[in-house]
């Protein structure tokens, strides 16, 4: 949730199932949300059989320049909605209207997670709703852990409707999306769709899973694939029990509906590819496949397009006749381009705040290096009108589409703003001003209009007209699937009777046309991306519009006028369950319990674990609590036992931190700035054996304040970090606060990454500290990396081939040279058990560091070592990279030995 502006005020309506919270500026979309959400509740019910008991909390947000949302079960059963309708082809046009669709599909997916029964049912009220517990694999939310094609999948099934013709699996990009599947040759195994990480296409998890679940409603009955659904819904340890419950309900485990499911695909979709095939023409083929549609730009003469192949820094290139392509600039972020007829290059990027918003602003390239235009004018779709000077945008404003006009110094004028329901998609600006867009009316399809001060329909079909652009004869061109395919075709504006002639057949699909050099480049989807093609501009065919003519008898849905109120977190900010918890060793016993909470807003985040122990008769515990990514307040207490030969002694630490991060932001929001306080207290409390021992321990309270520079990207084939910068300064104090340390402590650390051709890094990197005489000085030396997390009060870091602290003092440095390179993919799952592998790689490093006092300067340590990473996916989604590491420190005076460990990482 992006942090409110000066004038923001939320509120809150509710209606009988679900509350919606938002702010007052969006009040008409809620109160249509709400009402919708009442509806797709009565439509879904008959199939569900099943109704969340508690309202479902409904979060309408306009943070983002993109269209998404989610659903989760956890803590409570809530949506989040994004205010933004999609603009482009990619699946998601193929709606009545955006925000039905979305409500659609995410209300599907609560009530398929909330799904309960039997010992399910009888665990949430015992234990409130308790999401996972990892030891043994348990969930009170059986279906929230099944595998995201059957979430999605259902999700997908349930949203369309054949006979009003809105959905994805009415519509021609899924059939175009699988038809390419089934001429890969290959369709995808069951194995490698459960996991669907990174392997085209990128959206495999809805694809493959909407048309499974229509397999199995086809194959075995609705009613059958609904008793499934309620069966495994009582399955308190899922993971395991998958395979078995699909056997009960459909007479044969997962690999063998896979198998019918493939052949099911290939009879469905296998003629009609057949036929396509044979009619397709001939293009030549410009650039490699991408994973997803490349913005590109002509004048005619040049074109440009954004290569991002997944493994490399995206980049702007240029091509010139039959010269190979050539560089031009990065495109960190580029959703759209333009040139204007000067030759000069412009783009919309999207960037992401501190604040958590990810808007798109317009850039101009000047010299090689993008100059900002605009601040946060939310421009998306760009081209130029070279008759009235200016650049022209779309954008969505609070669900609303607008027209902008942007001059050169960055002026921003709204030509035109939608109604609700209403979308504004991409554009095409012919040389005498004439502008032609895709625009989606409310409750119809997508068609063609051109701009007089209102949007005046060309086309009026059941087709999804889309990406137009104009023809050197004054000709527009774009894509439409007239046929079920998508197609280029050409329209004359310039007679009554609109001629349309087809330019285009192809077996995938055809987008984005461009008029080059006297020739046509477009789009196409294939089996293994987007790539750019190119041929000459024929005419295959001539029809009439009146060929295509149609309308979609959508509804309209009104917003009703429910009751709202003020916002407050604390109604949905309670405890919403307890877990117990149990750990043990020779000296500690402990049984306790956890839980956390959050607002619907997700604004105020806590979480509380508390233990005893039982031998030792005490109680440890870690409280934390988080405002946004602003705030952070914690407190931490446990006990460890000391071992000192002839007795033991108890030791008590106390960790307390507050923090208050991104204080302020600058540089695209790349540069923060950040204070803390952290007060660690450790002192012994109990003694066991011949000893004594002082009370009184030992404190040290920091005031801090850091700086950190972040530009670093990652990019989907490439492990951990593909390129970029990351620089952090800190300067603590022992002064401000009660402290038995005094002084001040300064450290630096910078690392670059660079981009290697293909799925190969290199990174550099370099910390320094200082620590006055009477401050607490820098350790150095072992393999805990967990340690050096922190961002205030960390003093302690790691140097492979050495012992735990190997040296200490009051200066300290440490510099590293790291190879990695990515090895291989696997992306398979073992059969329906929650376990699969996905990338694995390695690491080839050199380390060199030391810590000393000013008056006792001690020789470098150094070391080199090797690291083999390999992705463990536990339950579907959990993605673990699992390290083993081999290092060797050179002095052996300083204990440097051989040394082998091993290292977890987390990601969801």
């Amino acid at each position: 949730m992006s942090w409110d502006g000066a004038d923001d005020q939320w509120r809150t309506s509710t209606s009988e199932h679900f509350q919606v919270h938002y702010l007052a500026r969006h009040e008409a979309m809620a109160q249509r949300s709400l009402t919708i959400a009442e509806q797709v509740h009565d439509e879904l019910l008959p199939f569900f059989k099943f109704a969340p008991q508690q309202r479902t909390e409904m979060v309408l947000v306009d943070d983002f320049d993109f269209s998404n949302g989610w659903a989760t079960p956890l803590p409570f059963a809530q949506i989040r909605l994004f205010a933004s309708p999609p603009q482009q082809i990619s699946s998601l046009e193929h709606n009545d209207d955006w925000l039905q669709s979305l409500i659609r599909h995410e209300y599907v997916h609560v009530l398929h997670m909330e799904l309960e029964g039997g010992v399910v049912a009888s665990g949430r009220k015992v234990f409130g709703r308790a999401g996972l517990w990892l030891v043994p694999p348990l969930t009170l939310f059986p279906h929230a852990f099944t595998p995201s094609m059957m979430l999605e999948g259902l999700a997908v099934y349930l949203e369309t409707n054949h006979e009003q013709g809105f959905g994805r699996l009415q519509s021609s990009y899924y059939s175009m999306q699988m038809r390419e599947e089934v001429d890969s040759g290959q369709l995808d195994a069951m194995n490698s769709v459960i996991l669907a990480q990174r392997e085209w296409p990128t959206n495999r998890a809805y694809l493959y899973g909407a048309y499974f679940v229509e397999f199995l409603a086809d194959r075995f009955g609705e009613e059958r694939l609904q008793a499934f659904l309620h069966g495994y819904a009582r399955q308190i340890m899922p993971y395991f029990l998958l395979d078995s419950y699909l056997r009960s309900y459909f007479g044969q485990p997962l690999e063998s509906l896979w198998q019918q499911y493939q052949i099911w695909l290939q009879q469905r979709f296998g003629d009609e590819l057949a036929e396509l095939q044979q009619q397709q023409t001939t293009s030549e083929l410009l650039t490699v496949a991408s994973r997803r549609r490349q913005p590109t730009a002509s004048d005619g003469e040049h074109l440009w397009y954004v290569e991002s192949n997944g493994e490399d820094r995206p980049r702007v290139m240029q091509l010139i006749g039959q010269q190979a392509p050539q560089f031009i600039a990065w495109a960190d972020g580029i959703q759209a381009l333009a040139v204007n007829d000067q030759g000069q290059l412009a783009a919309t990027r999207l960037l992401s705040y501190a604040d958590g918003r990810a808007w798109s602003d317009l850039f101009v390239l000047h010299e090689g290096d993008w100059q900002r235009v605009t601040q946060q004018q939310r421009l998306r779709a760009l081209q130029w009108d070279a008759a009235h000077q200016r650049w022209l945008a779309t954008r969505s404003v609070d669900g609303l589409s607008e027209l902008v006009a942007v001059t050169a110094s960055g002026e921003v004028t709204t030509l035109w703003r939608g109604q609700h329901g209403e979308v504004l998609g991409e554009l095409a600006v012919r040389s005498d001003g004439v502008i032609v867009a895709a625009h989606k009316p409310r409750a119809q399809g997508w068609n063609l209009a051109r701009f007089v001060g209102h949007w005046q329909a060309l086309t009026n079909s059941q087709a999804v007209e889309n990406s137009p652009a104009f023809l050197p004869d004054g000709r527009v061109v774009f894509s439409a699937d007239y046929d079920g395919v998508f197609d280029l075709w050409a329209l004359t504006l310039d007679t009554e009777e609109l001629p349309l002639q087809r330019l285009s057949q192809v077996a995938s699909g055809a987008f984005a046309p461009q008029a080059w050099r006297g020739q046509l480049v477009w789009q196409q989807y294939g089996h293994s991306g987007f790539q750019l093609r190119v041929a000459d501009i024929h005419e295959l065919a001539a029809f009439s519009l009146q060929q295509w003519q149609g309308d979609y008898d959508y509804q309209w849905i009104s917003g009703n006028d429910y009751p709202s109120r003020d916002y407050s977190p604390w109604p949905t900010l309670r405890p919403r369950y307890w877990l117990p918890y149990w750990s043990a060793n020779d000296d500690q016993s402990y049984v306790g319990f956890s839980t956390s909470g959050q607002d619907a807003l997700a604004r105020h985040n806590y979480s509380a674990r508390l233990s005893y122990d039982l031998q030792q008769q005490q109680t440890d515990w870690a409280l934390s609590y988080g405002m946004d990514n602003r705030w952070l307040l914690s407190w931490q207490r446990s006990h460890r036992i000391d071992d000192v030969g002839f007795a033991e002694l108890t030791r008590r630490e106390d960790l307390l931190v507050l923090a208050r991060q991104n204080l302020w932001a600058s540089f695209e929001d790349k540069w923060r700035w950040h204070i803390g306080i952290s007060h660690e207290y450790e002192r012994w409390v109990r003694g066991e054996g011949p000893v004594t021992f002082d009370r009184a321990g030992l404190r040290e309270s920091l005031l801090g304040i850091a700086t950190t520079f972040d530009n670093r990207q990652s990019y989907l084939n490439v492990p951990g970090t593909g390129w970029g910068t990351y620089s952090l300064l800190v300067a603590e104090s022992n002064d401000v606060l009660n402290s038995d340390y005094d002084g001040m402590r300064y450290q630096w650390e910078g690392r670059h990454t660079f981009d290697l051709p293909g799925r190969k890094t290199l990174t550099l990197a370099a910390l320094a500290g200082y620590a006055e005489d009477q401050a607490q000085p820098f350790r150095l030396g072992g393999s805990d990396f967990a340690v050096e997390g922190a961002l205030l009060g960390r003093d302690e870091f790691s140097l492979r081939g050495y012992g735990s602290s190997a040296a200490i003092g009051q200066n300290l440095y440490r510099t590293q040279v790291s190879y990695r390179h990515w090895l291989g993919r696997v992306e398979r799952n073992w059969d329906t058990l929650p376990l699969g592998m996905g990338d694995w790689y390695g690491n080839l490093f050199v380390e060199q560091g030391g810590a000393w006092f000013d008056d006792n300067k001690r020789p470098d340590m150094a070391a080199a070592g090797a690291e083999l990473t390999a992705e463990l996916i536990l339950g579907y989604r959990l993605l673990l990279p699992v390290s083993a590491g081999v290092a060797y420190g050179f002095d052996q005076q300083r204990d440097g030995d051989w040394e082998l460990y091993w290292r977890l990482g987390l990601s969801f």
